[in-house]
């Protein structure tokens, strides 16, 4: 019985240390205080030239009047946003914090 409740007592020691966790939190991301909260860039086409107005770091609203395609937001996604952070999709836009694509590479190229 002794060997019983030395064992629940340290086993209940073990589990329950991590119960207080004092470290700080740490950012999602790297720089994200450099992120806009206070203003939103809204684009109505996936063109890039439309979003030029955007600043980087800046939220960014993609509402369509229509879709076309079910691939518009994912070529949206894959050319505004920054893929560190939470990207809101839904039937009717896309949301995410802007980073204009620099790069396009074919899937044969090296």
């Amino acid at each position: 019985m002794n060997k019983f409740l030395l064992a629940l007592m340290v086993s209940s020691t073990c589990f329950l240390g991590g119960c207080n966790n004092t470290s700080t939190p740490k950012p999602a991301a790297p720089a994200a205080d450099a992120i806009e909260q206070n203003n939103v860039c809204v684009v109505d086409s996936i063109s890039l030239d439309e979003a030029k107005a955007c600043k980087p770091g800046q939220k960014i609203a993609f509402l369509p009047d229509s879709w076309g395609n079910e691939q518009f937001p994912i070529r949206f996604v894959l050319g505004h946003c920054d893929m560190r952070y939470t990207v809101a999709l839904t039937n009717g836009g896309v949301v995410c914090i802007f980073k204009p694509l620099q790069n396009v590479m074919a899937g044969n190229q090296k």
